[in-house]
């Protein structure tokens, strides 16, 4: 399965939240029941990442037989990893592990966080 491409532009001081539906060729949801989801956010495609959530720590929930990945990043406070996404080329990768352990890339693309305008 090739991951999809999605490119986001949210601004610094906000609580980015964004929840998506795996759906099969039926548009019916496929259950995640068992499944895992690691979202990586690096300044460049090649580089450290800089942000890491999934749903075994905090920022995603699975919605098990609804199908659905919800992902939140609290940009409001003083993270110093996020400044470091407002310049080069940030890139997110999320990627879903099957209950046997088996990674399968969702969503990839740009991940570009604007500076606070009232900053």
């Amino acid at each position: 399965m090739a991951a999809g491409l999605w490119n986001f532009t949210i601004e610094q001081g906000e609580y980015w939240t964004k929840t998506l539906t795996w759906k099969d060729a039926s548009l019916d949801p496929i259950p995640l029941t068992g499944w895992h989801a690691i979202l990586t956010i690096a300044r460049e495609a090649e580089s450290t990442p800089q942000l890491v959530i999934s749903d075994t720590t905090t920022g995603i929930v699975l919605g098990g037989d609804a199908g659905t990945i919800a992902m939140t990043i609290d940009l409001t406070g003083e993270d110093e990893s996020l400044p470091l996404l407002t310049t080069g080329n940030p890139r997110y990768w999320l990627n879903l592990i099957a209950p046997g352990g088996q990674m399968r890339p969702f969503f990839r693309g740009r991940f570009l966080v604007r500076p606070d305008p009232s900053a």
